[in-house]
């Protein structure tokens, strides 16, 4: 049964016992009945995100934690409770060490071309002019403020000047 258009409706917000938002409508049909009607969002499918797996010994020894990006493993944690071995391979750490590794290459100079090395100075040389340039820039636009405010302050000048005079 639905709302009739002609009566007035009471809407109230109300959050279901599972996280759902829903609205409470109730109003009088033609008859004088109460009609008391919940909209609800519809159920969400549940997806699955991280499974933790568990090797038992007389205590937790050791725990796999999986975690899954569009139905797929993108990472995995493992985890010694026992202390032997406590280890974790992200992609975030791989990328740290190829950072380091290429770090401690660039400054050993091992198996550089000194060509590569003058492009990376003449880099460096671009990236000093464009900090002057917006150095420069930020004391234009200083001045360009100022110019503005004067004229703001003129514009208020006159118009208190042309509100005594009338």
């Amino acid at each position: 049964m639905s709302t009739n258009e002609n009566h007035e409706v009471r809407v109230e917000k109300l959050t279901l016992e599972d996280g759902r938002h829903a609205e409470r409508r109730t109003s009088v049909d033609h008859q004088g009945n109460e009609v008391v009607e919940i909209y609800a969002e519809e159920v969400k499918p549940l997806k699955l995100e991280k499974r933790i797996v568990r090797e038992m010994k007389n205590v937790v020894a050791r725990e796999l934690h999986q975690t899954l990006e569009n139905g797929q493993i993108s990472t995995e944690e493992v985890i010694a409770v026992d202390g032997l071995q406590n280890h974790v391979v992200t992609k975030e750490d791989v990328a740290k060490l190829i950072q380091q590794a290429v770090s401690e290459v660039l400054a050993n100079n091992v198996g550089c071309d000194h060509s590569k090395q003058k492009t990376v100075n003449k880099v460096l040389k671009a990236q000093e002019i464009v900090e002057k340039n917006v150095e420069e820039k930020k004391k234009n636009d200083n001045m360009i403020n100022i110019i503005l405010g004067g004229v703001i302050l003129a514009q208020v000048l006159f118009f208190l000047g042309y509100m005594l005079l009338t």
